[in-house]
């Protein structure tokens, strides 16, 4: 009897080390259940010639304990090789949370909206609260009138009336806003970046007094109204302050910023009016018309240019997501080329009677909340932040 053993190549592949376990499992499993000599090589295979007959002694079976033992092998081996699947997966999945954690979406372009609290001095505001009655004389009405009063079945006779001018809601002493806006960030590197607001704000005042007596249930009700809205856009340029040198704890990031911007549309607009609180009534109708041919009503359109100079801080809220709060000193000039009033008298003019400007400086706090981009958009912006 011939045999001839004829053993296969092995190919020398980079074959990653989860298929390589895979492999070896697979050929474990096939080697359990083949009904081969315990001696025989596993990677021969055994050829017989046509004319030969087998006999017991040239093939014997497997022992069923060889065989037992081959499957628990084969299982023992499967176990390994999902361990090592579980092991070798553990870290892509540790390193992808890591990544994702410690994603910065403000090193490239995002954007924010918020809001801010900001006080200063408006000085139309000034002028036009220094410009209030107050007194009746302010009105051409005297503190006492002589009236006619009809009795029903007697004659008129005269009556002395005495008037009261009262104030009954001052307007605020203090100019407070509440600046609205919208900020796009455009990231130049690590340490530089600009960003580009739109926004804007508006101040409102009310004032309201009253002209009454104490003989008569009528009276007259002074309104006075003041609002100011303005439309801004702005640039800004914002520096990174490294860490070595400026840390804020609990932040991500602390910059400083440098801006100039426009007001491209500015409205203001004053209201003033008298009226009686119920008619007939000779007396305060009277009172009524001199009060409203004394108060003055305009409405003007303007311009402006704006500058700013502050700090502010940025914290990390989520994955894609965070917040920021400045601190910023804020310059507006704003320029009104016709008002046609006599009302302002600290407000300087120019050449023209009737154009008005004024400078404003305000301290502000705006808050923002922004967002960034994807975290799988990494790679690619990391090549356009560079």
């Amino acid at each position: 009897m011939t045999i001839l053993h004829a053993t296969r190549p092995t190919r020398r592949s980079g074959i990653p080390a989860c298929t390589a376990l895979a492999v070896l499992a697979c050929r474990a499993l096939l080697c359990a259940q083949a009904d081969v000599s315990p001696g025989m090589p596993n990677d021969t295979i055994a050829v017989i010639a046509p004319d030969t007959t087998v006999t017991d002694s040239t093939r014997t079976a497997a022992p069923r304990d060889s065989m037992s033992s081959a499957q628990d092998t084969a299982l023992a081996a499967t176990d390994s090789l999902m361990r090592a699947l579980r092991a070798a997966a553990a870290p892509v999945r540790a390193v992808k949370d890591t990544a994702d954690t410690l994603y910065a979406f403000w090193s490239v372009s995002y954007w924010g909206i918020g809001a801010g609290w900001s006080l200063g001095s408006v000085p139309l505001f000034r002028d036009w609260q220094a410009g209030f009655p107050d007194s009746l004389g302010d009105f051409g009405v005297r503190p006492l009138v002589i009236s006619a009063v009809a009795g029903q079945d007697s004659p008129a006779v005269l009556d002395t009336i005495k008037l009261r001018y009262q104030t009954m809601e001052r307007p605020n002493a203090y100019s407070v806003t509440f600046p609205l806006h919208i900020r796009f960030y455009h990231v130049t590197n690590q340490y530089r970046f600009a960003s580009y607001d739109i926004g804007g704000y508006f101040l409102y005042k009310l004032g309201q007094s009253t002209v009454s007596s104490d003989t008569l249930s009528n009276q007259v009700t002074i309104r006075q109204s003041l609002g100011f809205y303005a439309l801004s856009l702005a640039a800004n340029y914002n520096f990174v302050l490294p860490g070595d040198y400026f840390t804020v704890t609990g932040v991500n990031r602390t910059a400083v910023t440098a801006g100039i911007g426009a007001y491209p549309l500015v409205y203001a607009r004053k209201r003033e009016h008298a009226e009686a609180a119920s008619r007939p009534d000779s007396l305060y109708e009277s009172i009524e018309r001199n009060a409203n041919a004394v108060l003055r009503n305009f409405s003007a359109y303007g311009f402006g240019a704006a500058w700013r100079v502050g700090i502010f801080s940025l914290k990390k809220q989520g994955q894609r997501h965070g917040m920021e709060i400045g601190l910023l000193y804020e310059g507006d000039w704003f320029y009104f080329p016709d008002v046609q009033t006599a009302d302002f008298q600290t407000i300087k003019r120019s050449d023209d009677a009737d154009a008005v400007s004024f400078l404003s400086h305000r301290l502000t706090i705006r808050l923002s909340f922004v967002f960034g981009g994807k975290p799988g958009d990494r790679e690619a912006d990391d090549g356009a932040a560079q």
